[in-house]
């Protein structure tokens, strides 16, 4: 009897360690910062060589920005726009932290096993100094981030060919991430990253809403 006690509380202990954080919820109404997308895409040519295309980055970041924006005012919320440029250098800092911050979270979230010191279910937060994403009356912001290379029609030519000779040549793939924090504590209280499937082209309105509508499933927007 007391062994099986003892399994019990283990399968227990087990679970809450491992249960994930209950959903955050936020007040009806109110208003959201949308960070200008940080977007970087790039051509994967025959040659496994990566040729940024400036061009795709910029019409990506724009999809994806204003689908951000409807989904925000979809919810009920107002959203304004905050362009990397025109941030303040407090602004600026808090956005290059976060860049570090994610670059954490995608090793903590994709290691296998997870690093000790990063466990998949901790809690991520940008201090106080988020409050410097702040514009007017807003209280969250949403960062998006987008990278990865677009395979060439040369390379998908050359792929092919590989795999039926039993090689297995790389393709290109897209990643993006998502984070909303709170702007009164700095708290990434929502996060989530995917990659995006071949209808996922957030060079297109069309792909980067369907990357934009997976990649905020569960937000609380």
């Amino acid at each position: 009897m007391r062994r099986l006690i003892a399994v019990l509380a283990l399968a227990c202990a087990t679970a809450c360690a491992t249960a994930p954080p209950p959903r955050p919820q936020l007040p009806p109404g109110g208003t959201i910062v949308v960070v200008e997308p940080d977007v970087k895409l790039a051509l994967l040519a025959v040659n496994a060589r990566s040729i940024d295309r400036p061009d795709w980055s910029a019409a990506a970041r724009e999809h994806l920005a204003r689908h951000a924006r409807d989904r925000i005012a979809g919810g009920g919320r107002n959203a304004v726009s905050l362009l990397r440029a025109e941030a303040s250098p407090q602004a600026r800092q808090i956005l290059l932290l976060h860049d570090a911050v994610r670059v954490s979270i995608r090793t903590a979230d994709t290691a296998d096993p997870a690093p000790p010191t990063l466990p998949r279910h901790r809690a991520w937060t940008l201090g106080a100094g988020a409050r410097a994403l702040a514009i007017g009356d807003a209280t969250h912001a949403l960062l998006i981030s987008c990278d990865g290379d677009v395979t060439s029609a040369l390379r998908g030519v050359f792929v092919v060919g590989a795999a039926a000779a039993g090689v297995q040549a790389p393709t290109g793939i897209t990643r993006a991430a998502a984070s909303l924090v709170d702007l009164r504590s700095g708290d990434i209280i929502w996060k989530n990253s995917i990659v995006a499937r071949p209808d996922q082209d957030v060079r297109t309105p069309e792909g980067a809403h369907a990357l934009l509508h997976a990649l905020l499933d569960g937000a609380p927007l």
